[in-house]
Order: C-alpha cells, then sequence, then structure tokens
C-alpha cells in the first residue's frame, strides 16, 4: 500500500474544517461564491477598524469609524484568522480574482 501526497491547500482545507467558526460566520467558505467570499472577508476587516481604499468596498462597508489603514495589522481574534485563512484557501481553489 503506497502513500499519496495531498495537496497542500486540501490538506489545509481539511485541518481547518475541525476548527470551530463564529456562529456569525457559520458558512462554510469552501461552498460559498467568489463574491460572497470577498464579502465575508471584508465584513471580518470592516468589524474590526479596516480603513477600505478599494472603491467597491468602500461602496459596499464604508469608513465610518474605521482606525486601520493597514490590511496586515488589523487585530484579528484567533477565529478570525482561523475563518481568514479558510477565506483564503477557498479563494484560491476557486481562482477568485
Amino acid at each position: 500500500m503506497s502513500i499519496r501526497p495531498v495537496p497542500l491547500a486540501l490538506a489545509l482545507l481539511a485541518g481547518l474544517a475541525a476548527a470551530p467558526v463564529p456562529t456569525a460566520f457559520a458558512q462554510d467558505p469552501s461552498v460559498m461564491s467568489c463574491a460572497q467570499l470577498w464579502h465575508r472577508k471584508n465584513a471580518v476587516r470592516k468589524a474590526r477598524g479596516f480603513c477600505f481604499t478599494e472603491a467597491q468596498a468602500i461602496r459596499t462597508f464604508g469608513n465610518e469609524g474605521c482606525t486601520v489603514h493597514d490590511p496586515n495589522r488589523v487585530p484579528l481574534t484567533s477565529a478570525d484568522r482561523q475563518l481568514m485563512a479558510r477565506i483564503v484557501i477557498a479563494q484560491k481553489m476557486k481562482l477568485c480574482r
């Protein structure tokens, strides 16, 4: 019996599938469309005070009350980080732009 290597993205997705997801973000990113993934990712950023520069994000979420200008400095909870990692993997697997 031989062991087949599992692609990294699938291994990560499988590992994260068991991670707890906050109730407000319960839908599994692997079944979401690219548009839904974009919205969910930016909704998390908005909730954590991110100031958007992309016109579509500003139209959708606005910048009222924003305090964080660097996307790498958005203060995410552990659950947020897990969700964002799952979203990024799903976006890559679906070839979202």
